[in-house]
């Protein structure tokens, strides 16, 4: 299976860098700024403070209106793994306190809009994902490719009562063994409305996962965990 997605990473390789970098220039056209392609290799966060960007939070304005009722949103997460020096394969996975059901998690997130003196701009679901990726981690990961493999719509509820319907696009990239492990101790705080959340990161050997850990995974992250899993190690019994 892994052969499998080796051939997928190197026919998407050049067209995602691409993409990403079409993605950088759409965004700031719809604001009204010109990029360089120098500053194309920027984080997406620092690009944005440069450029004077401010994120344009809608959903606590919709919040106001609509109280805990459902909200639908869109957005990205990213399964990061990496092979390990005993040539096994692991995940980099979030510990979480904000979700009503599942503790465990990938990293992503909901798309943001994006202001600009009187114009607004929607990001990619593919710089969400790379967004995502730097402000829960801490890496800035767009040299490495991130290859669309799961889509799929799910309920997620949280601890505050909030309920969001999601249409999430799950990518993949395998990222190198001492980053991800370095990835893996990173923490850093979410913050929801009002609420601030404290995540914590861990780098798991998919060999060791068992069917607690599955039943422990957020469920509108799970069945990309399953098929993952099925994908990778097929000899797991679990799935």
């Amino acid at each position: 299976m892994k052969n499998n997605y080796d051939k997928l990473e190197k026919s998407f390789s050049n067209n995602i860098q691409l993409g990403y970098i079409e993605s950088i220039k759409y965004l700031f056209s719809n604001l009204g700024i010109d990029v360089s392609l120098e500053e194309c290799s920027l984080p997406l966060t620092e690009l944005l403070k440069l450029k004077s960007v401010s994120i344009y939070d809608y959903r606590i304005e919709i919040r106001k209106l609509i109280g805990t009722s459902p909200l639908l949103s869109c957005g990205a997460n990213c399964i990061l793994y990496c092979i390990t020096p005993n040539n096994s394969i692991a995940i980099l996975i979030q510990n979480r306190s904000d979700l009503r059901e599942g503790k465990y998690c990938f990293c992503g997130g909901g798309q943001e809009i994006y202001v600009y003196k009187d114009k607004l701009s929607l990001e990619s679901t593919t710089l969400t994902a790379y967004r995502e990726i730097e402000e829960e981690t801490g890496y800035s990961l767009k040299h490495i490719d991130l290859i669309p493999y799961f889509d799929y719509s799910s309920t997620i509820e949280y601890q505050t009562g909030d309920i969001v319907l999601a249409s999430s696009n799950f990518y993949i990239a395998k990222v190198p063994y001492l980053e991800l492990l370095e990835m893996s101790q990173r923490t850093c705080k979410e913050q929801y409305n009002e609420n601030v959340f404290n995540m914590t990161h861990s780098l798991i050997d998919i060999s060791n996962i068992s069917k607690e850990f599955i039943h422990d995974f957020a469920p509108n992250h799970r069945p990309a965990l399953i098929k993952f899993l099925r994908e990778f190690c097929p000899n797991n019994s679990m799935v």
